[in-house]
C-alpha cells in the first residue's frame, strides 16, 4: 500500500460530514451514584 504525503492533510478545506441524528448535543453522563451502608439510621 503507498503512503500518503503529509501535504494531503495539512488544510482541511471542508469541516467533516455528521449525520443529522448525532447533531444536536451531547449525550447524557454515564456516571452512575451507588448508596452503600445502612441509610435509615442516623450518620452520628
Amino acid at each position: 500500500m503507498a503512503e500518503k504525503p503529509a501535504s494531503m492533510y495539512r488544510n482541511i478545506d471542508k469541516p467533516p460530514y455528521t449525520r443529522k441524528e448525532f447533531m444536536g448535543g451531547i449525550p447524557g453522563s454515564k456516571i452512575a451514584q451507588h448508596q452503600m451502608g445502612d441509610l435509615q439510621s442516623d450518620p452520628e
